[in-house]
């Protein structure tokens, strides 16, 4: 198992790598938004930028993941399966953008309650279409766990889209067409890469049964990836339609703070599936995915765990005009940590390629999230819609487990991972009492705190004996490459 965990944590770190600069740009950029948009210009900027995100995800069909199985697990012969992917995704663009340009004013007064504002959901629209081919590259780039050519084009994309928004928004004063001419320029660009690399391996085969077999994991975790995206995302609409745009502006900016965690849970998941498919063809892989879950689940509460307490302080230092989102953080944090743990207990469902039992656990998750939102935004605005999501995320765990664990049973560590939940609510609820008005007073506090994050699960007897054993022994190797280590002592006469 060892050997399984090394490997999916040295490709989750070059994965996060890229994966941090590209989609951490939202972060990143935090003092530039604060400074030149104000919460109403970034509540319509996320409105359309959300809506092209679900409609993209809807056009894909899931493509990307379909591809993962019908490689790594069924071993179909890759370029028939790249080829029939990329003629499929060309036609399946022309046939669902198209329609979709041509109704921009009607999708305009709909969703951003505005139709004068659908000539910037145009340009978000093809620059979906043109995005949907970089899905196809890192798809065929993580079959063959090529992470560094991944991070590198991830690198390349980050420094792009970073230069063209202080471009566009500090050079040429512009703010939420900034902001999409950025996203438009980098997707064109893009595409040109992308067909570079995918052009050589391509062929004129078409097979309709390599098609229904990415098709039958696709489309569910298409209809998984648009609930997903509806789950944090719908809440929004709602905000915008009882609240105003300066409230989706100000949540919207919460979202980008808690990115910082969703980053390394998108690390591990890029990483993740074709680990998970190699270990489920081994006679001990129970053991194992169960053992990877404890471990996962120990670190990520760790970093959630900061953020969440160091919030309100982030704001304060980052985008003082958005202070008043802080509240909702830990909340959102809390909701990312639940969907990676989605992600990564969703085993069997794929594996033994029983995916659609996903489509009405999602649609119920889905359901749910829409009830709560009708009933908590319009009386506690976007403290409601966080609530919301939270408890659409925790219903959508426990669902999908009790589902995945009927199919294949996986011994996980429940006891282990209570210990886990017990000492991150505890540490997180002493922290909420420390609002000193010192922010350096402030953050030493509460860095003291999540150092005891480790003391307390010991204090439970989280770890075993060998864990405890791996850890003295890494900490002295640690010690041992530390440059005073090998500093010469005095000798003694």
């Amino acid at each position: 198992m060892l050997a399984e965990l090394k490997k999916l944590t040295k490709h989750s770190i070059i994965y996060g790598i890229g994966s941090v600069l590209s989609r951490g740009l939202r972060f990143l950029l935090i003092p530039l938004y604060a400074h030149y948009l104000n919460p109403n210009d970034y509540g319509l900027f996320a409105l359309i930028a959300t809506t092209g995100n679900v409609l993209s995800m809807l056009g894909l069909l899931g493509l990307s993941t379909g591809m993962f199985r019908e490689v790594i697990f069924k071993e179909s012969d890759e370029k028939v399966v790249t080829s029939t992917a990329f003629l499929f995704l060309t036609v399946d663009n022309i046939l669902f953008f198209g329609p979709l340009l041509v109704l921009a004013p009607q999708l305009s007064a709909a969703f951003l309650g505005d139709r004068s504002h659908y000539p910037l959901l145009q340009l978000v629209l093809v620059s979906s279409a043109f995005h949907q081919y970089s899905y196809l590259v890192l798809a065929k780039l993580r079959i063959h766990t090529r992470s560094v050519l991944f991070s590198t084009l991830q690198i390349l994309q980050f420094l792009l889209s970073f230069g063209l928004n202080v471009l566009f928004i500090v050079g040429f004063g512009l703010k939420v067409e900034g902001l999409i001419f950025a996203l438009l320029a980098v997707d064109i660009v893009f595409l040109a890469i992308n067909l570079m690399i995918l052009v050589p391996d391509l062929t004129l085969r078409f097979s309709v049964p390599a098609l229904r077999g990415i098709l039958t994991i696709g489309i569910p975790s298409a209809v998984f990836g648009v609930a997903e995206m509806l789950m944090t995302s719908a809440d929004r609409y709602i905000l915008e339609s009882y609240h105003g745009l300066e409230q989706v502006g100000l949540y919207a900016m919460s979202y980008n703070v808690g990115l910082a965690v969703q980053l390394l849970v998108s690390a591990v998941q890029l990483a993740w599936p074709a680990q998970m498919f190699a270990i489920a063809k081994k006679p001990d892989a129970e053991s194992k995915l169960a053992r990877i879950f404890t471990y996962y689940a120990v670190f990520m509460a760790f970093a959630g765990l900061g953020l969440a307490l160091l919030a309100r302080e982030v704001l304060a230092i980052l985008a003082p005009r958005y202070a008043e989102a802080a509240g909702v953080i830990p909340y959102i944090v809390a909701s990312y940590l639940f969907f990676g743990g989605v992600y990564m207990t969703n085993i069997a469902l794929d594996v033994k390629a029983k995916s659609k039992y996903m489509i009405p656990i999602m649609v119920s998750a889905v359901a749910l999230n829409m009830a709560l939102n009708y009933l908590l935004i319009p009386g506690y605005g976007m403290q409601g819609a966080a609530w919301s999501t939270l408890i659409s995320y925790l219903y959508l765990f426990a669902v999908q487990l009790r589902v995945n664990q009927r199919v294949w049973r996986i011994p996980y560590e429940y006891g282990r991972l209570l210990k886990i939940v017990v000492v991150w609510l505890v540490i997180l609820g002493s922290g909420q009492f420390m609002n000193s008005g010192r922010p350096a007073i402030d953050i030493l506090f509460k860095l003291v705190l999540l150092a005891n994050y480790p003391l307390l699960l010991y204090a439970l007897r989280f770890f075993s004996s060998s864990e405890i054993d791996a850890g003295r022994r890494l900490f002295k190797s640690a010690l041992s490459r530390l440059p005073f280590a090998h500093a010469s002592r005095p000798s003694h006469s």
